[in-house]
Protein backbone atom coordinates (compact mmCIF):
# COMPACT_ATOMS: atom_id res chain seq x y z
CA UNK A 1 0.00 0.00 0.00
CA UNK A 2 1.35 3.39 -1.03
CA UNK A 3 -0.34 6.58 0.15
CA UNK A 4 0.51 8.39 -3.09
CA UNK A 5 2.43 6.62 -5.89
CA UNK A 6 3.64 3.11 -6.71
CA UNK A 7 6.10 2.78 -9.61
CA UNK A 8 7.64 -0.42 -10.99
CA UNK A 9 10.19 0.15 -13.74
CA UNK A 10 13.19 -1.57 -15.31
CA UNK A 11 14.91 1.55 -16.59
CA UNK A 12 17.18 -0.36 -19.01
CA UNK A 13 17.73 -0.06 -22.74
CA UNK A 14 16.14 -3.18 -24.28
CA UNK A 15 19.15 -3.47 -26.60
CA UNK A 16 21.22 -4.43 -23.53
CA UNK A 17 19.42 -7.76 -23.23
CA UNK A 18 21.03 -11.18 -23.55
CA UNK A 19 21.64 -12.97 -26.84
CA UNK A 20 18.46 -14.97 -26.23
CA UNK A 21 16.51 -11.76 -26.48
CA UNK A 22 15.27 -11.70 -22.90
CA UNK A 23 16.18 -9.81 -19.74
CA UNK A 24 14.69 -10.36 -16.31
CA UNK A 25 13.64 -6.88 -15.30
CA UNK A 26 11.90 -5.46 -12.26
CA UNK A 27 8.66 -6.94 -11.13
CA UNK A 28 6.48 -8.58 -8.50
CA UNK A 29 6.06 -12.35 -8.92
CA UNK A 30 4.49 -15.35 -7.23
CA UNK A 31 5.31 -18.63 -9.00
CA UNK A 32 4.46 -22.25 -8.18
CA UNK A 33 6.93 -24.77 -9.63
CA UNK A 34 7.52 -28.51 -9.55
CA UNK A 35 5.17 -30.73 -7.55
CA UNK A 36 3.86 -28.26 -4.99
CA UNK A 37 0.24 -28.89 -4.12
CA UNK A 38 -0.40 -25.62 -2.31
CA UNK A 39 -2.00 -22.62 -4.00
CA UNK A 40 -0.28 -19.40 -4.98
CA UNK A 41 -0.71 -16.33 -2.83
CA UNK A 42 -2.46 -13.03 -3.48
CA UNK A 43 -0.77 -9.93 -4.87
CA UNK A 44 -2.72 -6.86 -3.77
CA UNK A 45 -1.49 -3.37 -4.68
CA UNK A 46 -3.14 -0.16 -3.53
CA UNK A 47 -2.10 3.42 -4.26
CA UNK A 48 -3.49 6.73 -5.44
CA UNK A 49 -1.47 6.43 -8.66
CA UNK A 50 0.34 3.39 -10.13
CA UNK A 51 2.82 3.14 -13.00
CA UNK A 52 4.31 0.05 -14.66
CA UNK A 53 6.88 0.84 -17.35
CA UNK A 54 10.02 -0.24 -19.22
CA UNK A 55 9.31 -3.96 -19.00
CA UNK A 56 8.01 -4.15 -15.43
CA UNK A 57 5.76 -7.12 -14.73
CA UNK A 58 3.45 -8.25 -11.98
CA UNK A 59 2.52 -11.92 -12.37
CA UNK A 60 1.08 -14.95 -10.63
CA UNK A 61 1.60 -18.34 -12.26
CA UNK A 62 1.44 -22.04 -11.55
CA UNK A 63 3.29 -24.93 -13.14
CA UNK A 64 1.88 -27.50 -10.70
CA UNK A 65 -1.36 -28.90 -9.34
CA UNK A 66 -1.88 -25.85 -7.15
CA UNK A 67 -3.94 -22.91 -8.30
CA UNK A 68 -2.32 -19.60 -9.14
CA UNK A 69 -3.06 -16.63 -6.90
CA UNK A 70 -5.04 -13.53 -7.82
CA UNK A 71 -3.86 -10.03 -8.65
CA UNK A 72 -5.93 -7.24 -7.11
CA UNK A 73 -5.20 -3.64 -8.13
CA UNK A 74 -6.83 -0.58 -6.56
CA UNK A 75 -5.72 2.78 -7.94
CA UNK A 76 -7.83 5.67 -6.75
CA UNK A 77 -6.73 8.12 -9.46
CA UNK A 78 -4.83 6.31 -12.21
CA UNK A 79 -3.21 3.05 -13.27
CA UNK A 80 -0.82 3.48 -16.20
CA UNK A 81 0.88 0.64 -18.08
CA UNK A 82 3.54 1.80 -20.55
CA UNK A 83 4.75 -0.44 -23.37
CA UNK A 84 7.63 -0.18 -25.84
CA UNK A 85 9.73 2.93 -26.20
CA UNK A 86 8.80 4.06 -29.73
CA UNK A 87 12.33 5.42 -30.21
CA UNK A 88 13.76 1.88 -30.22
CA UNK A 89 14.44 0.58 -33.73
CA UNK A 90 13.16 -3.00 -33.51
CA UNK A 91 14.66 -3.77 -36.93
CA UNK A 92 18.15 -3.10 -35.57
CA UNK A 93 20.52 -6.07 -35.21
CA UNK A 94 21.22 -4.85 -31.69
CA UNK A 95 17.59 -5.23 -30.72
CA UNK A 96 17.82 -9.07 -30.73
CA UNK A 97 14.07 -9.51 -30.95
CA UNK A 98 13.52 -8.29 -27.38
CA UNK A 99 9.97 -7.27 -26.48
CA UNK A 100 9.80 -4.83 -23.62
CA UNK A 101 6.49 -5.94 -22.07
CA UNK A 102 4.96 -4.18 -19.09
CA UNK A 103 2.28 -6.61 -17.96
CA UNK A 104 -0.20 -7.73 -15.38
CA UNK A 105 -0.32 -11.49 -15.98
CA UNK A 106 -1.83 -14.67 -14.52
CA UNK A 107 -1.04 -18.05 -16.08
CA UNK A 108 -1.17 -21.81 -15.69
CA UNK A 109 1.47 -23.87 -17.51
CA UNK A 110 1.20 -27.42 -16.14
CA UNK A 111 0.50 -30.21 -18.66
CA UNK A 112 -0.70 -32.56 -15.91
CA UNK A 113 -4.36 -33.74 -15.97
CA UNK A 114 -4.51 -32.34 -12.43
CA UNK A 115 -3.12 -28.94 -13.37
CA UNK A 116 -4.14 -25.98 -11.26
CA UNK A 117 -6.12 -23.04 -12.59
CA UNK A 118 -4.66 -19.61 -13.22
CA UNK A 119 -5.61 -16.80 -10.87
CA UNK A 120 -7.90 -13.88 -11.63
CA UNK A 121 -6.99 -10.25 -12.29
CA UNK A 122 -9.26 -7.65 -10.65
CA UNK A 123 -8.69 -3.94 -11.26
CA UNK A 124 -10.42 -0.88 -9.85
CA UNK A 125 -9.08 2.46 -11.07
CA UNK A 126 -10.10 6.02 -11.67
CA UNK A 127 -8.36 6.07 -15.05
CA UNK A 128 -6.78 2.96 -16.60
CA UNK A 129 -4.31 4.03 -19.29
CA UNK A 130 -2.37 1.57 -21.48
CA UNK A 131 0.10 2.98 -23.97
CA UNK A 132 1.91 1.36 -26.92
CA UNK A 133 2.82 -2.25 -27.77
CA UNK A 134 3.82 -4.44 -24.85
CA UNK A 135 1.36 -2.89 -22.40
CA UNK A 136 -0.67 -6.00 -21.53
CA UNK A 137 -3.23 -7.35 -19.10
CA UNK A 138 -3.40 -11.10 -19.71
CA UNK A 139 -4.52 -14.45 -18.38
CA UNK A 140 -3.55 -17.65 -20.18
CA UNK A 141 -3.50 -21.43 -19.99
CA UNK A 142 -1.08 -23.77 -21.71
CA UNK A 143 -2.38 -26.97 -20.11
CA UNK A 144 -5.46 -28.54 -18.53
CA UNK A 145 -6.04 -25.76 -16.01
CA UNK A 146 -8.45 -22.90 -16.67
CA UNK A 147 -7.22 -19.39 -17.44
CA UNK A 148 -8.29 -16.75 -14.95
CA UNK A 149 -10.93 -14.06 -15.40
CA UNK A 150 -10.15 -10.39 -15.97
CA UNK A 151 -12.46 -7.86 -14.28
CA UNK A 152 -11.98 -4.11 -14.72
CA UNK A 153 -13.99 -1.26 -13.19
CA UNK A 154 -12.88 2.26 -14.04
CA UNK A 155 -14.11 5.77 -14.76
CA UNK A 156 -12.22 5.65 -18.06
CA UNK A 157 -10.27 3.02 -20.01
CA UNK A 158 -7.89 4.18 -22.73
CA UNK A 159 -5.71 1.97 -24.95
CA UNK A 160 -3.44 4.11 -27.12
CA UNK A 161 -0.70 3.35 -29.63
CA UNK A 162 1.94 5.74 -30.98
CA UNK A 163 4.24 3.08 -32.44
CA UNK A 164 4.67 3.46 -36.22
CA UNK A 165 4.12 -0.18 -37.16
CA UNK A 166 3.49 -2.51 -34.19
CA UNK A 167 0.03 -3.24 -32.83
CA UNK A 168 -1.00 -1.55 -29.63
CA UNK A 169 -1.72 -2.54 -26.02
CA UNK A 170 -3.84 -5.59 -25.29
CA UNK A 171 -6.28 -6.98 -22.73
CA UNK A 172 -6.71 -10.67 -23.48
CA UNK A 173 -7.25 -14.23 -22.27
CA UNK A 174 -6.02 -17.16 -24.37
CA UNK A 175 -5.97 -20.96 -24.26
CA UNK A 176 -3.33 -23.08 -25.97
CA UNK A 177 -4.54 -26.49 -24.73
CA UNK A 178 -7.59 -28.19 -23.20
CA UNK A 179 -8.22 -25.62 -20.47
CA UNK A 180 -10.68 -22.83 -21.20
CA UNK A 181 -9.72 -19.17 -21.49
CA UNK A 182 -11.04 -16.75 -18.88
CA UNK A 183 -13.91 -14.29 -19.08
CA UNK A 184 -13.24 -10.57 -19.62
CA UNK A 185 -15.64 -8.17 -17.89
CA UNK A 186 -15.16 -4.40 -18.20
CA UNK A 187 -17.27 -1.56 -16.83
CA UNK A 188 -16.32 2.08 -17.43
CA UNK A 189 -17.89 5.43 -18.22
CA UNK A 190 -15.63 5.99 -21.25
CA UNK A 191 -13.69 3.43 -23.30
CA UNK A 192 -11.30 4.20 -26.18
CA UNK A 193 -9.19 1.80 -28.31
CA UNK A 194 -6.93 3.10 -31.10
CA UNK A 195 -4.43 1.81 -33.71
CA UNK A 196 -4.28 -1.92 -33.13
CA UNK A 197 -5.27 -1.76 -29.47
CA UNK A 198 -7.15 -4.95 -28.67
CA UNK A 199 -9.50 -6.61 -26.20
CA UNK A 200 -9.67 -10.28 -27.16
CA UNK A 201 -9.89 -13.95 -26.29
CA UNK A 202 -8.58 -16.76 -28.50
CA UNK A 203 -8.74 -20.57 -28.54
CA UNK A 204 -5.77 -22.31 -30.18
CA UNK A 205 -6.61 -25.93 -29.22
CA UNK A 206 -9.55 -27.83 -27.72
CA UNK A 207 -10.31 -25.39 -24.91
CA UNK A 208 -12.87 -22.64 -25.50
CA UNK A 209 -12.13 -18.92 -25.73
CA UNK A 210 -13.63 -16.73 -23.04
CA UNK A 211 -16.66 -14.46 -23.29
CA UNK A 212 -16.18 -10.68 -23.39
CA UNK A 213 -18.70 -8.43 -21.64
CA UNK A 214 -18.26 -4.64 -21.78
CA UNK A 215 -20.53 -1.86 -20.54
CA UNK A 216 -19.87 1.86 -20.91
CA UNK A 217 -21.57 5.22 -21.41
CA UNK A 218 -19.44 6.04 -24.49
CA UNK A 219 -17.22 3.59 -26.36
CA UNK A 220 -15.01 4.13 -29.43
CA UNK A 221 -12.92 1.80 -31.60
CA UNK A 222 -10.82 4.05 -33.85
CA UNK A 223 -8.18 3.50 -36.55
CA UNK A 224 -8.03 -0.30 -36.11
CA UNK A 225 -9.29 -0.52 -32.55
CA UNK A 226 -10.46 -4.11 -32.09
CA UNK A 227 -12.67 -6.22 -29.82
CA UNK A 228 -12.57 -9.86 -30.91
CA UNK A 229 -12.91 -13.54 -30.09
CA UNK A 230 -11.47 -16.28 -32.27
CA UNK A 231 -10.90 -20.01 -32.52
CA UNK A 232 -8.28 -21.57 -34.76
CA UNK A 233 -9.02 -25.15 -33.63
CA UNK A 234 -11.94 -27.19 -32.27
CA UNK A 235 -12.52 -25.04 -29.20
CA UNK A 236 -15.32 -22.48 -29.51
CA UNK A 237 -14.84 -18.74 -29.85
CA UNK A 238 -16.33 -16.71 -27.00
CA UNK A 239 -19.44 -14.52 -27.17
CA UNK A 240 -19.18 -10.73 -27.12
CA UNK A 241 -21.72 -8.58 -25.27
CA UNK A 242 -21.55 -4.79 -25.60
CA UNK A 243 -23.78 -2.26 -23.85
CA UNK A 244 -23.29 1.46 -24.52
CA UNK A 245 -25.87 3.63 -22.80
CA UNK A 246 -24.94 6.59 -25.03
CA UNK A 247 -22.68 6.19 -28.08
CA UNK A 248 -20.73 3.35 -29.67
CA UNK A 249 -18.45 4.35 -32.56
CA UNK A 250 -16.47 2.01 -34.82
CA UNK A 251 -14.49 3.99 -37.36
CA UNK A 252 -11.26 4.34 -39.31
CA UNK A 253 -8.29 2.28 -40.43
CA UNK A 254 -4.61 2.30 -39.55
CA UNK A 255 -1.72 3.08 -41.92
CA UNK A 256 -2.02 -0.39 -43.47
CA UNK A 257 -5.75 -0.25 -44.10
CA UNK A 258 -6.66 -2.55 -41.18
CA UNK A 259 -10.16 -1.72 -40.00
CA UNK A 260 -11.71 -1.02 -36.64
CA UNK A 261 -13.99 -3.92 -35.83
CA UNK A 262 -16.17 -5.88 -33.46
CA UNK A 263 -15.47 -9.44 -34.56
CA UNK A 264 -15.91 -13.12 -33.73
CA UNK A 265 -14.45 -15.76 -36.01
CA UNK A 266 -13.61 -19.43 -36.54
CA UNK A 267 -10.53 -19.65 -38.73
CA UNK A 268 -9.73 -23.36 -38.61
CA UNK A 269 -10.00 -25.28 -41.90
CA UNK A 270 -10.59 -28.58 -40.07
CA UNK A 271 -13.99 -30.26 -40.51
CA UNK A 272 -14.45 -30.29 -36.72
CA UNK A 273 -13.78 -26.61 -36.23
CA UNK A 274 -15.15 -24.80 -33.20
CA UNK A 275 -18.01 -22.36 -33.69
CA UNK A 276 -17.70 -18.59 -33.87
CA UNK A 277 -19.20 -16.65 -31.00
CA UNK A 278 -22.35 -14.54 -30.85
CA UNK A 279 -22.17 -10.74 -30.88
CA UNK A 280 -24.85 -8.92 -28.87
CA UNK A 281 -24.92 -5.12 -28.98
CA UNK A 282 -27.08 -2.55 -27.23
CA UNK A 283 -26.48 1.15 -27.85
CA UNK A 284 -28.38 4.41 -27.93
CA UNK A 285 -26.34 5.67 -30.90
CA UNK A 286 -24.28 3.35 -33.12
CA UNK A 287 -21.97 4.84 -35.74
CA UNK A 288 -20.04 2.82 -38.33
CA UNK A 289 -17.77 5.03 -40.42
CA UNK A 290 -14.63 4.94 -42.58
CA UNK A 291 -14.48 1.16 -42.81
CA UNK A 292 -15.69 0.31 -39.31
CA UNK A 293 -17.21 -3.18 -39.11
CA UNK A 294 -19.27 -5.54 -37.00
CA UNK A 295 -18.72 -9.02 -38.38
CA UNK A 296 -18.55 -12.75 -37.74
CA UNK A 297 -16.93 -15.32 -39.99
CA UNK A 298 -16.39 -19.07 -40.18
CA UNK A 299 -14.60 -21.42 -42.55
CA UNK A 300 -15.90 -24.86 -41.51
CA UNK A 301 -18.17 -24.15 -38.56
CA UNK A 302 -21.44 -22.60 -37.47
CA UNK A 303 -22.26 -19.93 -34.92
CA UNK A 304 -21.56 -16.30 -35.45
CA UNK A 305 -25.00 -14.74 -34.91
CA UNK A 306 -25.25 -10.95 -34.53
CA UNK A 307 -28.02 -9.27 -32.54
CA UNK A 308 -28.35 -5.49 -32.15
CA UNK A 309 -30.72 -3.21 -30.27
CA UNK A 310 -29.98 0.36 -31.37
CA UNK A 311 -32.07 3.52 -31.20
CA UNK A 312 -30.07 5.58 -33.74
CA UNK A 313 -27.89 3.96 -36.40
CA UNK A 314 -25.55 5.85 -38.73
CA UNK A 315 -23.22 4.62 -41.47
Amino acid sequence: TATHRLRVAVGLDPRDCTSSGWYAGSGIWITLMGDEIGDGGLIQLEAKNMLFENGAETSVSTNSGGHGGDIVIKAQDSLTIEGFDTDVDVSSENYLGYRLDSSLAAATYSKSPHAGNAGNINIEAGHLIMNNPGANIVTTTEGHGQAGNITIKADSLSLNNNHPFLTGPMIYSDTFSTGHAGQISISAYEILLTKGSTISSEAHDTGDAGHISISAHDMSLLNHGLIATNTSNIGHAGDIQIRATSTFTIAGTDEYGLKSALNSSSTSEDNHSGEAGTISLQANILTLAAGGEINTSTQNAGGGNIGMTVRNFGI
